[in-house]
């Protein structure tokens, strides 16, 4: 009974302060209706910044409080001019009216999710390359001072410094609430009040709006390479060595980057078909992992070559997604993105629990839990060149990317992107929204089982931990960094990621402050990213005009002849008419 009070009581005091701190997130929500990814970077650069001016010297803990609400206080006016004020440029959704803002995902939700994901990076490379390695504990107020009470015969310990912080979380939190609660200015927490109206006739007649609008749906049901591997090995090496400053060494490493660069722009296609049907997906990851774990099953303990193992992979990447798309149905914007990081983690978990030990001759091989899976030896066992390997990527890149393109010229593609633009005005045109989401959710899947299966077999070495969230958030950025206009938005970007910052080892440890505030900056000034879709079609138009006006400067004769025919055609119609 002793040890229950005392836990409760320990208990009380920590609650107060995460309750604190989750009154800071749902204030940040309910007056931006957005949710602030960066919230807890900024607590933390903050609660870091005081440890470290603590450490400086006899300071009281009245100025390191200050210095820290003074310093959180900045950061967070970075993080909301950054991510959750008005984008420079109108384009997408961005201003929908608020019958259709439940519909999907909005425009300036998309960019200010991702620019506080990418914030979020930012900060935690910054506290890593700014302060200090190694830090002792924050110091507290008065750790020597504890009242002991008796209870039950037995001495119940209350710490001063912790009872204070507990009163002060609890009453800063009483002002709050009773604050908000007396606010009757819709501006002060509602950056729109036509959206959310004070007057409860209003909010009865948006909301009546809203269903109406929703019950019109129309929803349908380098290894020993010999033979030609080796020479085209050769021909790939020689190739890079031309290029200036270029020797051996570097085309080496030129292979290994240009092949990483081909298997992040997989997966970023993968996030960039969901993002053209309206969802937001944090768990490609998932459909990545399984991909490789998929692939790299039907080569090690099946025997199967890589072609027809990259088959499986793609299969099971593209059955989960295709589940989860199912079952969350229903979901759209945030909670989606939630459902599928939610996904994304539970596989995560089951991958790492994951036993399946064979042995072959040389050792058992297979999945072996948190040890992860090891010897995916079938590019060494065949001989294939890492050269070798990169046209192998590089071969599938351009057939996926071609097969994208195709796609959004016909009816289906462009079906998925006017869902991603309104659904409910896709759906009273009578687009099966469902089914094409399904659709696009199980493309999704497939590409980013590809990526997966061969990184495995790039790797020979996979476990469960290198399928974490940011894998997630890299592959979203490099999509909305590059731009939704085309499917070669999601190759720019990671172009200016792996292979601006990280492989010229120009910024070297800043990659991620860099990387992170590129993204944000960009979708800021362009929403939809650099390749959107008023650049693609003005670049198309003008491509359009000046082979028009080289036809007329090759074949003049045949234009004019063409014309005259033309005229000569009309007028005699006119007459018959």
């Amino acid at each position: 009974m002793f040890e229950w009070i005392q836990t409760s009581i320990d208990g009380i005091v920590d609650g107060a302060i995460y309750a604190l701190i989750g009154l800071g997130l749902s204030l940040s929500y309910s007056s931006l209706s957005r949710l602030n990814l960066a919230y807890g970077a900024i607590a933390m650069l903050a609660a870091y910044c005081g440890a470290w001016v603590a450490f400086q010297g006899e300071i009281s803990m009245v100025l390191i409080a200050l210095i820290v609400i003074g310093v959180a206080g900045l950061i967070g006016l970075y993080v909301e001019q950054l991510c959750f004020a008005k984008p420079l440029q109108v384009s997408g959704r961005i201003d929908n009216a608020s019958v259709t803002a439940d519909a999907g995902i909005d425009q300036r939700d998309l960019v200010a999710l991702a620019s506080s994901f990418a914030i979020w990076m930012q900060l935690e490379q910054l506290a890593i390359n700014m302060l200090p390695r190694h830090m002792n504990a924050f110091p507290a107020f008065d750790a020597d001072a504890t009242v002991l009470l008796p209870l039950m015969g037995e001495q119940l310990i209350l710490r001063l410094d912790r009872l204070t912080v507990a009163v002060l979380s609890i009453m800063l939190i009483t002002v709050i609430h009773r604050l908000i609660k007396g606010s009757r200015c819709p501006t002060l927490f509602d950056p729109d009040p036509a959206f959310r109206p004070c007057s409860s006739a209003q909010r009865a007649a948006l909301r009546s709006a809203r269903r109406a609008a929703m019950s019109d749906r129309v929803f349908g049901s380098s290894s020993a390479a010999t033979g030609m591997d080796g020479a085209i090995a050769k021909a790939v090496r020689q190739s890079l060595c031309h290029l200036p400053g270029v020797d051996d060494a570097g085309a080496s490493y030129l292979v290994n980057v240009l092949s990483d660069i081909s298997i992040l722009s997989l997966i970023a296609l993968s996030s960039y078909v969901l993002l053209l049907s309206g969802r937001v997906s944090f768990g490609q990851q998932a459909y990545f992992g399984l991909g490789a774990y998929g692939s790299a099953v039907g080569t090690v303990l099946f025997g199967w070559s890589l072609p027809l193992a990259l088959v499986f992979g793609i299969a099971c990447g593209a059955f989960c997604a295709y589940f989860l798309a199912l079952i969350t149905r229903p979901l759209s914007g945030l909670y989606f993105a939630v459902a599928s990081l939610a996904f994304a983690e539970m596989l995560r978990l089951a991958l790492s629990s994951w036993h399946w030990q064979v042995d072959r001759g040389g050792g058992p091989v297979g999945p072996a839990g948190l040890e992860g899976f090891r010897s995916i030896r079938w590019l060494y066992e065949n001989n294939v060149a890492p050269e070798v390997f990169l046209l192998i990527c590089l071969a599938l890149l351009g057939a996926v990317l071609i097969g994208q393109m195709l796609l959004e010229r016909r009816r289906i593609g462009m079906s998925i992107r006017m869902i991603g633009y309104d659904e409910v005005l896709a759906a009273a045109q009578g687009l099966p929204v469902d089914r094409l989401r399904l659709f696009a959710a199980t493309l999704s899947g497939g590409l980013a089982a590809i990526a997966g299966g061969l990184y495995a077999h790039r790797t020979t070495y996979v476990e469960a931990s290198l399928f974490d969230p940011m894998l997630g958030v890299h592959a979203l950025g490099y999509a909305l960094l590059g731009g939704l206009g085309t499917a070669l938005g999601p190759l720019l970007g990671v172009a200016l990621d792996l292979g601006l910052l990280d492989a010229s080892r120009l910024v070297d440890g800043w990659r991620m402050v860099i990387f992170g505030g590129l993204i944000a900056i960009i979708l800021r000034v362009r929403p939809r990213g650099l390749l959107d879709e008023s650049l693609v079609n003005s670049t198309q138009r003008r491509a359009r005009h000046i082979v028009g006006r080289l036809r007329c400067l090759i074949s003049p004769h045949r234009d004019l002849d063409a014309q005259s025919s033309r005229d000569a055609i009309v007028p005699g119609s006119i007459r018959k008419s």
